[in-house]
């Protein structure tokens, strides 16, 4: 627990607030330090010395301190060091600093660029804010380089414009520190995408890359963009890219695999993915890269997956419920299937009740067109028809259900899948 000195500028004028703080690990992140303000004790010009120094009179005789006669006690700022210096040492241990000095991030600036971009990595690893909240955090800790002078918001915005200005060179510089190739044999590496939404829909410049497009986060009212990483075995990225928001999965994968071998030089990697990236033509441009790759196969969809599975069909026990792994590399290409009891039963309970659910609405659909005199329009044949099928299509049912209108009568009836126990098939919800 300590005393903190809080400032801040209005109109000219600064005001400073004294706060009675701790600091205290987070385990909802890790144990990461964090500190929190437990009493706002006021303005310092509102209370005045006499009372700041009777408050500390009392907080001596609370511990049992003879203060009489000695030097009336000074209130302190105890700013945090340990977890700052530790970071701050690892980064300086590594040679980030140096790997983007030689990629060309340092230049003529008030301050170093290279010390603001170790500056921003610190505080979003020790106390991730905003990067006007950090200089207020920067008041609260002791940072190498940054005791006696401090950046303001701009030097901080200039020092990512040059940073990213420098992004080709900068990534491989870096990447040889946390991924070291003592020989030519290549590497896993494995890539996925994500999206992050923006308030606002004025554009800045012209060709705003901000778009509509599948959210990841569910924010299909906000315009995005979409975020590739690349990233090795060891869980540390190689390098990131950004596309527009509307860009789909497949249409990234052929220009990551050119960047990593022209800025990267990897010859012989193993391009892990899953099966959102999948395309005929993906797969054939990594293996005219002369890449290797594991891709998950949709079992429903693709030529690849089709002939694997008749290549293993034989070897593939259905007696058995236990986990199994059969594989075949007679055509060439190693297939692998994998089975798995447990994820087979969720699958299947899942499927359940999107069944129940499914029958539920089916029937509530086929009911309105029974009633005599419904509230609001009176639901047709054709649409409840369309309904229904939207419905299936949207929760992927629509391969287990027939359709059909026949005059005056529409038969909704769930096909006989004997793999699904526990559900009625005999149902009939014709009318």
């Amino acid at each position: 627990m300590y005393i903190r000195l809080h400032k801040q500028k209005q109109a000219g004028k600064t005001y400073t607030s004294v706060l009675l703080c701790e600091s205290f690990r987070d385990s909802e992140k890790g144990g990461a330090p964090r500190s929190r303000v437990l009493i706002n004790l006021g303005p310092l010009d509102k209370l005045g010395l006499e009372t700041v120094k009777k408050l500390g009179e009392g907080f001596l005789r609370i511990a049992g301190v003879d203060f009489e006669g000695a030097a009336p006690p000074q209130v302190i700022c105890a700013p945090d060091f340990g977890h700052v210096h530790a970071v701050s040492h690892v980064w300086d241990v590594l040679g980030i600093s140096r790997a983007l000095a030689e990629a060309g991030l340092n230049g003529d600036t008030t301050f170093g660029v290279s010390d603001l971009v170790k500056l921003l990595v610190v505080n979003r690893i020790c106390d991730p804010c905003s990067k006007l909240a950090l200089l207020e955090w920067l008041d609260s800790v002791i940072f190498p380089g940054f005791e006696d002078k401090r950046p303001a918001y701009q030097h901080l915005l200039r020092g990512m414009d040059r940073l990213i200005a420098v992004k080709d060179k900068a990534e491989p510089a870096i990447a040889k520190i946390f991924h070291p190739k003592d020989k030519a044999a290549g590497d896993l590496v494995f890539y996925d995408i994500t999206s992050t939404w923006f308030d606002g829909d004025r554009s800045l410049v012209e060709e705003d890359i901000r778009w509509f497009g599948y959210s990841r986060d569910g924010r299909f009212d906000r315009r995005q963009i979409t975020i590739g990483v690349v990233m090795g075995k060891n869980g540390i990225p190689l390098c990131h890219h950004v596309f527009p928001g509307n860009t789909v999965d497949k249409a990234t994968v052929q220009d990551v695999v050119k960047d990593l071998k022209t800025r990267f030089k990897l010859r012989q990697v193993v391009f892990v993915d899953d099966r959102g990236m999948l395309s005929e033509d993906n797969v054939d441009a990594l293996l005219l890269e002369e890449y290797g790759y594991i891709i998950a196969h949709p079992l429903r969809r693709g030529v690849v997956a089709r002939e694997g599975l008749k290549l293993l069909a034989g070897k593939f026990n259905r007696a058995v419920e236990e986990e199994q792994f059969v594989d075949d590399i007679s055509s060439g290409i190693r297939c692998v299937l994998a089975y798995s009891p447990k994820i087979a039963a969720e699958v299947r309970e899942g499927r359940l009740q999107r069944l129940a659910a499914a029958d539920s609405f089916v029937k509530e659909r086929k009911n309105r067109l029974k009633q005599p005199n419904p509230r609001g329009r009176k639901p047709t044949m054709q649409g409840t028809y369309d309904r229904i099928r939207d419905y299936l299509r949207d929760k992927g049912l629509l391969s287990l259900y027939t359709l059909e209108i026949e005059g005056e009568k529409l038969t909704v009836h769930p096909l006989d899948y004997t793999t699904l126990p526990g559900r009625n098939y005999e149902m009939d919800f014709s009318s």
